[in-house]
């Protein structure tokens, strides 16, 4: 199996310890994922997951992804070449159920849904994500002032103003999966294809439609750093963790 770095393993159910791995936060567990040597700049790397429940990566302990009830942000790029019908692009829980607390996201071709909670799913109204399968797609997902609102390729998609939600986001210390629902979940509920730039901060990124990042993201960043307009600056600690294998 090769190996990415001092002591770092890749293969599958191979755990290992927190750390930096290119510009991003080594995951605390690689299953069945590999990484390859695909991205959409002109360099760099991504995970890729296979589509099945035992293709993941984890993070766990980050007690700063208990968002609250304030602004955030969740970004990644991915190419995704599955054909199932609900994959979850990340969902943070101990279990493939939805036991409280839980957050996640998953894109089914006709609607986005974003969960904060048993109780609470949350619509994102687009109607049609448009072309996004076979082909490197940036999405975002940012809460701004108690409204949510969903970016592709920097551009807000859904409802105009975005949608209501106040959801109370705890349990950033349950494992946060990249590539699927957590171990156990169903066959149509994984991603199948390369995620790369996986970004999660505790601030608004975004504030309208911007232009889309050019090169891989970093933990910190000065407003607009690809031009346009709508980008925030990033400081030290306003960057929860960011898997980029790069």
């Amino acid at each position: 199996m090769p190996t990415v770095g001092p002591g770092i393993t890749i293969g599958p159910g191979i755990t290992i310890g927190a750390g930096t791995s290119g510009g991003g936060t080594t995951p605390t567990a690689v299953s069945n994922a590999t990484i390859v040597a695909t991205s959409p700049y002109a360099t760099g790397s991504s995970y890729r997951f296979v589509g099945s429940s035992t293709s993941y990566v984890y993070y766990s302990g980050l007690s700063g992804l208990s968002f609250g009830t304030g602004d955030f942000t969740v970004e990644w790029y991915q190419y995704e070449t599955d054909a199932n019908a609900f994959p979850r692009i990340y969902w943070q829980s101990d279990t493939a159920g939805i036991n409280y607390p839980v957050q996640g996201m998953s894109l089914e071709g006709t609607n986005p849904y974003a969960w904060f909670s048993p109780t609470t799913l949350a619509s994102l109204g687009v109607g049609s994500l448009g072309v996004f399968k076979n082909v490197w797609t940036h999405f975002a997902l940012v809460r701004l002032s108690s409204r949510l609102y969903l970016y592709k390729n920097g551009t807000q998609i859904g409802t105009a103003g975005g949608v209501a939600n106040t959801s109370n986001i705890t349990g950033g210390t349950q494992r946060f999966y990249i590539g699927g629902k957590a171990a156990g979940g169903l066959a149509s509920e994984q991603f199948g294809g390369d995620i790369t730039s996986f970004r999660a901060c505790n601030i608004a990124v975004y504030s309208g439609s911007f232009t889309r990042p050019t090169s891989a993201l970093q933990t910190t960043q000065s407003a607009n750093p690809y031009g346009g307009s709508n980008t925030s600056a990033i400081t030290e600690g306003q960057c929860i963790f960011l898997m980029d294998p790069t």
